[in-house]
């Protein structure tokens, strides 16, 4: 499938395999931009196979340009829910007690 799209777009692919080649920190670059973009995951995997990226550039760039985006859900879920506990708690302080149990830094 991937040789494929690679025959049908030369341009493209050009472009795919130039991402796979250069120093470690330009490989790792590529990868953790990839990695925040809103690009589809699976995709940008099947492009790394075809290019000679090498392995601790992709582990690297992958955990940081995924780390934040973990930070993000978690914090909206934790805002959610607080937020949730407040509309809740019509004024009896529980959702004070939540906050303060919690020690979420808003």
């Amino acid at each position: 499938m991937v040789q494929q799209w690679l025959k049908r777009w030369p341009t493209n692919a050009a472009l795919i395999r130039l991402a796979g080649e250069g120093s470690w920190f330009h490989q790792f670059q590529v990868v953790a931009l990839f990695r925040v973009s809103p690009f589809p995951y699976t995709i940008f995997n099947y492009a790394v196979v075809v290019t000679n990226m090498r392995f601790w550039p992709y582990l690297c760039g992958s955990i940081a340009g995924m780390v934040p985006e973990a930070f993000i859900y978690i914090y909206r879920f934790v805002l959610s829910y607080f937020s949730f506990m407040l509309c809740l708690d019509g004024g009896r302080g529980v959702a004070q007690e939540f906050y303060n149990r919690s020690r979420v830094i808003f």
